[in-house]
């Protein structure tokens, strides 16, 4: 393999990496949704359900390698005000295609979130708050607040994946790289939950680079990345922002770099 093929297929494999390790998204775009400008949306005639559960399947499988980050939750409350929050990631690989991602966030109310992930059984978390022992949650508790931030447990873990529905609805090209729309969907949300989720699924990364979420009134929350920067050769995210269009408030959890003087 030549130099350039070497390098793409370094990054790809980096990038695909970082995706699974949140549990969220890879490869955003700050302020650009997939759904809106510069992106145009090819639907097929009928959703393709096949191709939906196929690609679901291939989501599911990424397994992470085990790493350690440190980043800091930065929240905008609608008045404005603002505050930060220290977080600590950590991965950790299993067995039988089995990972668990740690979300330990400090504060004046420090909250452990555990997400233990499966390529074919649904999603278990369990949360500590403070000193006490880990609760294991379900139901709608799982789209309550993370550390008081807009992150519920369900976005960390990327729950809609496995909702009984998922159908390739629509492809794209943005900024040059074509990309699959994956339309997720359940009748049985919860109150403070979401009904439908679109993504939008890199073809060559096989990451999901955007994340739209709605219930029966329209969009409630959207995604998008703060970025990327090459640090010694290697992607490394610098971040992820989450709006939740019903509070009018803005999280964004921003991770630490090995080397301050990156490349952008």
């Amino acid at each position: 393999m030549n130099g350039s093929g070497s390098t793409r297929s370094a990054e790809r494999g980096t990038r695909n990496r970082f995706a699974v390790v949140l549990g969220v998204v890879v490869a955003f775009s700050v302020s650009l949704s997939a759904f809106g400008q510069g992106a145009k949306i090819v639907e097929p005639p009928k959703p393709d359900y096949v191709a939906g559960e196929k690609l679901r399947a291939q989501l599911l499988a990424q397994q992470p390698a085990e790493s350690s980050l440190n980043g800091l939750l930065k929240l905008r409350d609608a008045d404005g005000n603002r505050r930060e929050i220290r977080v600590h990631l950590t991965t950790r690989v299993l067995t039988n295609g089995a990972w668990e991602a740690a979300y330990d966030a400090g504060g004046e109310r420090p909250e452990k979130l555990t997400v233990r992930h499966s390529p074919s059984c649904p999603n278990v978390y369990s949360v500590e708050v403070g000193s006490g022992s880990p609760v294991e949650l379900g139901g709608a508790k799982i789209f309550g607040s993370f550390a008081g931030s807009d992150f519920s447990p369900a976005d960390l873990g990327l729950d809609f994946l496995h909702w009984p529905k998922q159908a390739i609805v629509g492809t794209g090209l943005q900024q040059g790289r074509p990309y699959k729309v994956l339309e997720s969907t359940t009748t049985n949300a919860s109150p403070n939950g979401y009904t439908r989720v679109r993504s939008r699924v890199d073809n060559e990364t096989g990451g999901i680079t955007q994340a739209d979420a709605f219930d029966a009134k329209g969009k409630i929350k959207d995604f998008s990345l703060i970025g990327w920067r090459k640090v010694e050769g290697v992607w490394q995210l610098r971040g992820i922002t989450i709006v939740d269009e019903r509070k009018d408030s803005v999280t964004r959890l921003e991770f630490e770099l090995t080397v301050k003087d990156a490349e952008r």
